[in-house]
């Protein structure tokens, strides 16, 4: 699949307005959600080989994505889409919100909106239902 302007991200409804940048792990575009035209930035990963290790991978980035989708956190961007493109071997791809100019006006908005101490974040608190985080030290100033 190309990644170019006007094509689909698979059959999914995200649409491609513009190539982003391209890394060791694959290709970010910016995407257009061709009902809300909501627009996210779809990072689409590299081909891995067919086996176990390449089954893994793409298990474990679909997985982070759907952590990432539910946690809510000014540091995280949020999730909007993911899934596999239908090519040989399958590649895996995330939407993601879009930052840019406007970051540091988002960042307000979110340190406003999730107040929270960082033990009680639904990323870490997922991390650690599934035991791959230690729990956070109570801090004794929290119990005052």
């Amino acid at each position: 699949m190309e990644l170019s302007a006007g094509n689909r991200i698979g059959t999914s409804p995200w649409v491609i307005v513009r190539p982003l940048g391209k890394g060791a792990f694959g290709e970010v575009v910016e995407v257009e959600h061709e009902i809300t035209h909501k627009r996210g930035a779809c990072k689409v990963l590299k081909p891995v080989a067919a086996g176990t290790k390449g089954d893994v991978i793409r298990d474990k980035t679909l997985e982070a994505a759907r952590l990432l989708a539910r946690a809510e956190h000014p540091n995280l961007v949020d999730v909007y889409d993911g899934g596999y493109l239908d090519t040989t071997p399958p590649r895996n791809w995330v939407v993601m919100e879009l930052l840019g100019a406007h970051l540091p006006l988002l960042h307000r908005r979110r340190q406003r909106r999730h107040q929270a101490e960082p033990a009680t974040h639904p990323a870490r608190r997922a991390l650690e239902a599934k035991g791959e985080l230690a729990p956070a030290p109570t801090s004794p100033l929290g119990q005052l």
